[in-house]
């Protein structure tokens, strides 16, 4: 991760806060499963929207081991936001 290498790894916490079909890449049997599973062992947050799993019709074991949840991934990000975050969409 480019922001890892040019700040410093114990200098910038990054988060990915997905939500809406984005949700799809942290379903277990996704194509994307090792990004995440590395993104994760190189200390990246993962985190689900409990509002889409529910949506989706989604159970727990449904997604990749150990991600974290927020109630509402919009209302994650506005959060962080506030708190002094920077958010960078792709």
């Amino acid at each position: 991760m480019s922001l890892q290498k040019d700040f410093g790894k114990d200098k910038v916490q990054i988060e990915i806060i997905a939500y809406g079909p984005g949700l799809h890449m942290l379903k277990a049997e996704s194509k994307a499963r090792d990004r995440v599973v590395g993104a994760m062992d190189k200390g990246i947050g993962i985190v689900a929207c409990d509002n889409t799993i529910r949506n989706m019709k989604l159970k727990p074991d449904d997604l990749i081991g150990g991600i974290k949840h927020v109630d509402s991934g919009v209302v994650g990000i506005m959060k962080r936001q506030q708190a002094g975050w920077s958010y960078v969409r792709p």
